[in-house]
Protein backbone atom coordinates (compact mmCIF):
# COMPACT_ATOMS: atom_id res chain seq x y z
CA UNK A 1 0.00 0.00 0.00
CA UNK A 2 1.57 3.68 -1.03
CA UNK A 3 2.47 5.68 2.20
CA UNK A 4 0.63 9.55 1.86
CA UNK A 5 1.69 12.73 2.90
CA UNK A 6 -0.32 15.49 3.55
CA UNK A 7 0.97 18.79 3.07
CA UNK A 8 -1.18 21.96 4.41
CA UNK A 9 -0.95 25.53 2.98
CA UNK A 10 -4.04 27.97 3.00
CA UNK A 11 -2.95 29.46 -0.44
CA UNK A 12 -1.30 27.60 -3.15
CA UNK A 13 -2.36 29.56 -6.59
CA UNK A 14 0.19 32.77 -6.69
CA UNK A 15 3.94 32.61 -7.65
CA UNK A 16 5.10 33.16 -4.40
CA UNK A 17 8.22 31.34 -2.76
CA UNK A 18 6.24 29.26 -0.36
CA UNK A 19 4.09 28.54 -3.42
CA UNK A 20 7.34 27.00 -5.16
CA UNK A 21 8.42 25.80 -2.28
CA UNK A 22 5.09 23.44 -1.56
CA UNK A 23 5.28 22.39 -4.78
CA UNK A 24 8.78 21.39 -4.68
CA UNK A 25 7.63 18.91 -1.56
CA UNK A 26 5.16 17.29 -3.95
CA UNK A 27 7.15 16.75 -6.39
CA UNK A 28 10.03 15.35 -3.61
CA UNK A 29 7.04 12.97 -1.99
CA UNK A 30 5.87 12.34 -5.32
CA UNK A 31 9.27 10.92 -6.22
CA UNK A 32 9.59 8.89 -3.12
CA UNK A 33 6.89 7.16 -3.92
CA UNK A 34 4.21 8.87 -1.74
CA UNK A 35 0.15 9.70 -2.43
CA UNK A 36 0.47 13.76 -1.94
CA UNK A 37 -2.71 15.73 -0.66
CA UNK A 38 -2.59 19.22 -0.41
CA UNK A 39 -4.88 20.95 1.71
CA UNK A 40 -5.55 24.94 1.63
CA UNK A 41 -8.40 27.06 1.06
CA UNK A 42 -7.15 28.95 -2.10
CA UNK A 43 -5.15 26.48 -4.53
CA UNK A 44 -4.65 26.11 -7.64
CA UNK A 45 -5.91 22.60 -8.72
CA UNK A 46 -4.39 22.32 -12.01
CA UNK A 47 -1.12 23.61 -11.05
CA UNK A 48 -0.84 20.78 -8.07
CA UNK A 49 -1.82 18.35 -10.89
CA UNK A 50 0.79 19.06 -12.99
CA UNK A 51 3.51 18.44 -10.13
CA UNK A 52 1.54 15.40 -9.05
CA UNK A 53 -0.40 15.93 -6.21
CA UNK A 54 -4.06 16.05 -5.99
CA UNK A 55 -6.66 18.99 -3.62
CA UNK A 56 -8.79 19.12 -0.40
CA UNK A 57 -10.05 22.64 -0.50
CA UNK A 58 -11.42 23.86 2.82
CA UNK A 59 -14.28 26.72 2.50
CA UNK A 60 -12.83 29.77 3.90
CA UNK A 61 -14.80 31.51 7.09
CA UNK A 62 -16.55 34.32 6.16
CA UNK A 63 -14.67 36.92 8.47
CA UNK A 64 -11.55 37.70 7.49
CA UNK A 65 -8.15 37.65 10.38
CA UNK A 66 -7.65 35.17 13.38
CA UNK A 67 -10.97 33.53 13.18
CA UNK A 68 -10.55 32.88 9.62
CA UNK A 69 -6.90 31.28 10.51
CA UNK A 70 -8.33 29.62 13.52
CA UNK A 71 -11.39 27.81 11.07
CA UNK A 72 -8.78 26.89 9.01
CA UNK A 73 -6.56 25.51 10.85
CA UNK A 74 -8.89 23.35 12.92
CA UNK A 75 -10.90 21.88 9.92
CA UNK A 76 -6.95 21.66 8.52
CA UNK A 77 -6.11 19.27 11.72
CA UNK A 78 -9.46 17.39 11.58
CA UNK A 79 -8.56 16.32 8.36
CA UNK A 80 -5.35 15.42 8.60
CA UNK A 81 -6.18 13.00 11.62
CA UNK A 82 -8.93 11.73 10.21
CA UNK A 83 -6.55 11.28 6.50
CA UNK A 84 -3.88 8.65 8.36
CA UNK A 85 -1.72 10.29 6.44
CA UNK A 86 1.70 8.63 6.89
CA UNK A 87 3.40 12.39 7.24
CA UNK A 88 2.13 15.90 7.64
CA UNK A 89 4.21 18.91 6.94
CA UNK A 90 2.74 22.17 7.86
CA UNK A 91 3.52 25.88 6.34
CA UNK A 92 2.66 27.71 9.64
CA UNK A 93 -1.37 27.41 8.89
CA UNK A 94 -2.42 24.71 11.45
CA UNK A 95 -1.41 23.28 14.86
CA UNK A 96 -0.47 19.82 14.25
CA UNK A 97 2.12 18.47 11.90
CA UNK A 98 5.33 16.26 11.94
CA UNK A 99 7.25 19.27 10.56
CA UNK A 100 6.73 22.76 10.45
CA UNK A 101 7.97 24.64 7.60
CA UNK A 102 8.87 28.60 8.49
CA UNK A 103 8.57 31.54 5.73
CA UNK A 104 8.79 34.46 7.66
CA UNK A 105 9.29 35.65 10.95
CA UNK A 106 6.71 38.27 11.74
CA UNK A 107 7.85 39.22 15.18
CA UNK A 108 11.27 39.78 13.63
CA UNK A 109 10.34 41.61 10.72
CA UNK A 110 7.93 44.14 12.51
CA UNK A 111 11.00 44.93 14.62
CA UNK A 112 13.76 45.82 12.08
CA UNK A 113 11.01 47.22 9.66
CA UNK A 114 8.92 48.99 11.21
CA UNK A 115 10.86 49.28 14.42
CA UNK A 116 8.06 48.19 16.66
CA UNK A 117 7.31 45.27 18.44
CA UNK A 118 4.35 43.49 16.20
CA UNK A 119 0.56 44.03 17.33
CA UNK A 120 -0.98 41.81 19.89
CA UNK A 121 -3.87 41.47 17.80
CA UNK A 122 -2.17 41.32 14.49
CA UNK A 123 -3.55 37.90 13.33
CA UNK A 124 -0.63 36.08 11.71
CA UNK A 125 1.65 36.99 15.12
CA UNK A 126 -0.72 34.99 16.86
CA UNK A 127 -1.30 32.21 15.03
CA UNK A 128 2.60 32.15 14.77
CA UNK A 129 2.90 32.06 18.50
CA UNK A 130 0.44 29.25 19.35
CA UNK A 131 1.51 27.12 16.39
CA UNK A 132 5.29 27.64 17.69
CA UNK A 133 5.08 27.65 21.46
CA UNK A 134 1.99 24.56 21.20
CA UNK A 135 5.40 22.35 19.59
CA UNK A 136 2.45 19.67 18.19
CA UNK A 137 5.87 18.68 15.36
CA UNK A 138 8.65 16.71 15.78
CA UNK A 139 10.60 19.18 13.27
CA UNK A 140 10.98 23.02 12.11
CA UNK A 141 12.47 23.42 8.98
CA UNK A 142 14.51 27.28 9.27
CA UNK A 143 15.26 28.45 5.86
CA UNK A 144 18.48 30.31 7.64
CA UNK A 145 20.58 30.94 10.82
CA UNK A 146 18.59 34.20 11.48
CA UNK A 147 15.23 32.29 11.42
CA UNK A 148 16.83 29.47 13.46
CA UNK A 149 18.41 31.94 15.98
CA UNK A 150 14.95 34.40 16.55
CA UNK A 151 12.68 30.87 17.37
CA UNK A 152 15.73 29.99 19.72
CA UNK A 153 15.92 33.11 21.11
CA UNK A 154 12.18 34.55 21.08
CA UNK A 155 10.12 30.78 21.72
CA UNK A 156 12.58 28.91 23.19
CA UNK A 157 12.37 26.55 20.62
CA UNK A 158 14.99 23.82 21.50
CA UNK A 159 18.12 23.80 18.82
CA UNK A 160 17.83 20.04 17.94
CA UNK A 161 14.38 20.23 17.20
CA UNK A 162 15.52 23.13 13.64
CA UNK A 163 16.98 21.77 10.52
CA UNK A 164 18.60 24.38 8.22
CA UNK A 165 17.21 24.12 4.97
CA UNK A 166 18.25 26.73 2.57
CA UNK A 167 16.14 26.99 -0.29
CA UNK A 168 16.73 26.40 -3.71
CA UNK A 169 15.16 27.27 -7.32
CA UNK A 170 14.04 25.59 -10.55
CA UNK A 171 16.59 25.14 -12.44
CA UNK A 172 14.74 24.08 -16.00
CA UNK A 173 13.40 27.81 -15.09
CA UNK A 174 15.79 29.81 -14.08
CA UNK A 175 19.16 29.27 -16.27
CA UNK A 176 21.24 31.62 -18.74
CA UNK A 177 19.92 29.72 -21.96
CA UNK A 178 18.63 31.68 -24.46
CA UNK A 179 18.92 34.65 -22.41
CA UNK A 180 20.15 37.28 -25.27
CA UNK A 181 16.84 36.14 -27.42
CA UNK A 182 14.43 36.45 -24.36
CA UNK A 183 16.00 39.79 -23.47
CA UNK A 184 15.77 41.05 -26.71
CA UNK A 185 11.85 40.16 -27.01
CA UNK A 186 11.25 41.38 -23.44
CA UNK A 187 12.39 45.12 -24.27
CA UNK A 188 10.70 44.80 -27.50
CA UNK A 189 7.37 44.46 -25.39
CA UNK A 190 8.49 47.30 -22.83
CA UNK A 191 9.17 49.87 -25.69
CA UNK A 192 5.40 48.98 -27.45
CA UNK A 193 3.52 48.20 -24.32
CA UNK A 194 5.08 50.81 -21.52
CA UNK A 195 7.34 53.62 -24.27
CA UNK A 196 10.29 52.04 -22.15
CA UNK A 197 13.36 51.75 -24.61
CA UNK A 198 17.03 51.79 -23.01
CA UNK A 199 19.44 52.31 -25.43
CA UNK A 200 22.81 50.35 -25.48
CA UNK A 201 24.88 52.23 -23.32
CA UNK A 202 22.72 52.02 -19.77
CA UNK A 203 23.23 49.58 -17.36
CA UNK A 204 19.80 47.66 -16.25
CA UNK A 205 19.21 47.39 -12.55
CA UNK A 206 16.64 46.12 -11.13
CA UNK A 207 14.82 44.45 -7.51
CA UNK A 208 12.66 41.61 -8.60
CA UNK A 209 9.86 40.79 -5.63
CA UNK A 210 6.26 39.82 -5.03
CA UNK A 211 5.57 43.32 -2.86
CA UNK A 212 6.29 44.13 0.41
CA UNK A 213 8.23 47.54 -1.23
CA UNK A 214 9.17 48.65 2.51
CA UNK A 215 10.66 45.69 3.57
CA UNK A 216 12.31 44.55 0.75
CA UNK A 217 14.04 48.67 0.48
CA UNK A 218 12.73 49.74 -2.77
CA UNK A 219 13.12 53.18 -0.62
CA UNK A 220 16.48 52.64 -0.05
CA UNK A 221 17.28 51.08 -3.92
CA UNK A 222 15.81 54.63 -5.28
CA UNK A 223 18.04 56.48 -2.66
CA UNK A 224 20.67 54.94 -3.97
CA UNK A 225 20.01 55.17 -7.28
CA UNK A 226 19.34 58.97 -7.23
CA UNK A 227 23.14 59.35 -5.96
CA UNK A 228 24.39 56.75 -8.88
CA UNK A 229 22.70 59.09 -11.74
CA UNK A 230 25.22 61.88 -11.31
CA UNK A 231 27.81 59.83 -13.11
CA UNK A 232 25.67 56.95 -14.25
CA UNK A 233 22.78 55.87 -17.06
CA UNK A 234 20.43 53.34 -16.13
CA UNK A 235 17.24 52.09 -16.01
CA UNK A 236 15.59 50.41 -13.13
CA UNK A 237 13.10 47.18 -12.83
CA UNK A 238 10.31 47.13 -10.20
CA UNK A 239 7.89 44.79 -10.01
CA UNK A 240 5.70 43.64 -7.30
CA UNK A 241 2.04 44.60 -5.79
CA UNK A 242 2.29 46.73 -2.61
CA UNK A 243 -0.76 48.80 -1.52
CA UNK A 244 1.43 51.96 -0.75
CA UNK A 245 3.22 51.54 -4.71
CA UNK A 246 1.95 54.92 -5.34
CA UNK A 247 3.71 56.51 -2.73
CA UNK A 248 6.75 54.90 -4.15
CA UNK A 249 6.13 56.29 -7.55
CA UNK A 250 5.76 59.46 -6.26
CA UNK A 251 8.80 59.19 -4.17
CA UNK A 252 11.08 58.44 -7.58
CA UNK A 253 9.96 61.37 -9.00
CA UNK A 254 10.87 63.42 -6.07
CA UNK A 255 14.32 62.30 -6.43
CA UNK A 256 14.59 62.67 -9.95
CA UNK A 257 13.70 59.42 -10.77
CA UNK A 258 10.92 59.51 -13.12
CA UNK A 259 12.50 58.84 -16.60
CA UNK A 260 14.68 55.94 -15.14
CA UNK A 261 11.94 53.65 -13.26
CA UNK A 262 9.35 51.24 -14.74
CA UNK A 263 7.49 49.74 -12.53
CA UNK A 264 5.61 46.40 -13.75
CA UNK A 265 3.14 43.66 -12.47
CA UNK A 266 4.52 40.16 -11.11
CA UNK A 267 4.50 36.82 -13.58
CA UNK A 268 4.80 33.16 -13.45
CA UNK A 269 7.60 33.62 -15.99
CA UNK A 270 9.72 35.80 -13.55
CA UNK A 271 12.84 34.52 -15.38
CA UNK A 272 12.17 37.34 -18.04
CA UNK A 273 12.49 39.92 -15.64
CA UNK A 274 16.41 38.39 -14.83
CA UNK A 275 17.28 38.19 -18.00
CA UNK A 276 16.51 41.94 -18.71
CA UNK A 277 19.16 42.67 -15.98
CA UNK A 278 22.45 43.68 -15.72
CA UNK A 279 22.11 43.97 -12.08
CA UNK A 280 20.06 42.80 -9.04
CA UNK A 281 19.70 45.00 -6.55
CA UNK A 282 18.11 44.10 -3.36
CA UNK A 283 18.86 45.88 -0.41
CA UNK A 284 16.15 44.15 2.12
CA UNK A 285 15.42 45.62 5.57
CA UNK A 286 14.32 42.12 6.45
CA UNK A 287 14.33 38.56 4.32
CA UNK A 288 14.60 35.51 6.20
CA UNK A 289 15.50 33.88 3.26
CA UNK A 290 15.60 35.62 -0.61
CA UNK A 291 14.66 33.08 -3.26
CA UNK A 292 15.18 35.92 -5.56
CA UNK A 293 18.68 36.22 -4.89
CA UNK A 294 19.45 33.08 -6.41
CA UNK A 295 16.75 32.65 -9.19
CA UNK A 296 18.64 36.34 -9.98
CA UNK A 297 22.47 34.47 -9.74
CA UNK A 298 21.05 31.31 -11.64
CA UNK A 299 20.21 33.86 -14.65
CA UNK A 300 23.96 35.03 -14.89
CA UNK A 301 23.63 38.16 -12.83
CA UNK A 302 25.70 40.15 -10.08
CA UNK A 303 23.59 40.37 -6.63
CA UNK A 304 24.13 43.32 -4.36
CA UNK A 305 21.90 42.53 -1.38
CA UNK A 306 21.29 43.26 2.43
CA UNK A 307 23.25 41.43 5.15
CA UNK A 308 19.58 41.55 6.76
CA UNK A 309 18.73 38.73 4.02
CA UNK A 310 19.08 34.63 4.69
CA UNK A 311 20.50 33.40 1.95
CA UNK A 312 22.91 36.16 2.15
CA UNK A 313 24.46 33.61 4.71
CA UNK A 314 25.95 31.29 2.02
CA UNK A 315 26.93 34.09 -0.58
CA UNK A 316 31.00 34.56 -1.35
CA UNK A 317 31.00 38.08 -2.43
CA UNK A 318 30.95 39.28 0.96
CA UNK A 319 32.20 43.09 -0.65
CA UNK A 320 28.28 43.12 -2.00
CA UNK A 321 26.54 42.85 1.20
CA UNK A 322 25.66 45.92 3.21
CA UNK A 323 24.08 46.90 5.88
CA UNK A 324 20.43 48.40 4.62
CA UNK A 325 21.19 51.92 6.29
CA UNK A 326 24.73 52.20 4.22
CA UNK A 327 24.03 54.16 1.72
CA UNK A 328 27.86 55.29 0.85
CA UNK A 329 28.36 51.40 0.89
CA UNK A 330 25.23 50.66 -1.53
CA UNK A 331 26.76 53.67 -4.01
CA UNK A 332 30.44 52.05 -3.46
CA UNK A 333 29.15 48.81 -4.29
CA UNK A 334 27.41 49.69 -7.34
CA UNK A 335 29.81 51.75 -8.67
CA UNK A 336 32.25 48.54 -8.51
CA UNK A 337 29.71 46.48 -10.51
Amino acid sequence: MKKRAAIVIRQLKKTTGAARNALEQVRLFHSLGYDVTVIGDQLDENLIKKNHGTCITIGQFPISGIWRRKYFAWRADKICKNGQFDIVIGHGDHFQQDILVLHNLVHLQSELVEKVAVSPSYDVGIMHTNIIKKSAYRLIIANSKIMKNDLINRFHVPSEKIEICFQSYNKEQFNTKNKSEIRHKFFEKLKAEHKFSPNENELIIGLITSGEFKTRGLDIALTVLAEIKKKYSFKFLVTGRDKNAQAYKDLSEELGLKENVIFLETTPDVEKYYHALDIFFLPARFETFGRSILEAMACGLPVLTSNQTGASEILQSKQLIKSPDDTAGWVSALEEL
